[in-house]
């Protein structure tokens, strides 16, 4: 994404999840060329500012607050939790730590 004149912005994006061989696969397919299955060490890495969440909405909660957590910025899928009362715990963890 250019940004000025001088200057472009190039995400570096890294695919996590649970499956090694659909991580790899969807590496070949894709732009992403990064992959892992240890979000806590994702989460600890400064490289990576923003947090995308697409998991399934009964794993979302806990990621999306160990990410929040962690500083980072957090962008998830809707719906956010199972529950309303889930996503507004979530809503405030966020709001709180932002």
């Amino acid at each position: 994404m250019r940004v000025g004149p001088n200057e472009v912005i190039m995400p570096d994006p890294i695919l996590v999840g649970r499956n090694p061989e659909k991580l790899e696969k969807l590496t070949k397919i894709s732009e992403a060329k990064k992959f892992t299955t240890d979000l806590k060490s994702v989460l600890k890495d400064p490289a990576y500012s923003v947090y995308f969440d697409a998991q399934g909405t009964l794993l979302r909660s806990a990621a999306v607050k160990a990410a929040a957590a962690a500083g980072k910025h957090v962008y998830c899928e809707k719906p956010t939790a199972v529950t309303t009362a889930e996503a507004l715990k979530l809503y405030h963890v966020c709001k709180r730590l932002a």
